[in-house]
């Protein structure tokens, strides 16, 4: 392994600890009223998340963008209102 590379386990663990953050993004215990979403969106975003980072690296594509981005389409493909993306942009830091 080349220094600044990362084993797949590290890879793996950085994917589920943002998954996890999740959790305070968006679904019923979000901690911006403003992005509260039912769990169904919560679980949607995550395994949008998992399946991005099936055939993409952490290092090419940060998971905080991922996980956001990830969010605001289970948003929309579970039909559910829309998510204020500059509110959704500055709970995740965003830039």
């Amino acid at each position: 392994q080349q220094q600044g590379q990362l084993r797949p386990t590290d890879q793996e663990t950085i994917v589920h600890y943002h998954a996890h953050q999740l959790q305070q993004l968006v679904g019923p215990n979000a901690s911006v009223e403003a992005l509260r979403r039912s769990s169904h969106v919560l679980s949607t975003a995550i395994v949008l998340l998992r399946r991005f980072y099936l055939s993409n690296s952490v290092v090419q594509y940060h998971p905080r963008n991922i996980a956001t981005a990830a969010a605001l389409l289970a948003t929309k493909v579970d039909c559910e209102p829309n998510l204020p993306v500059s509110v959704l942009f500055e709970s995740a830091h965003v830039k």
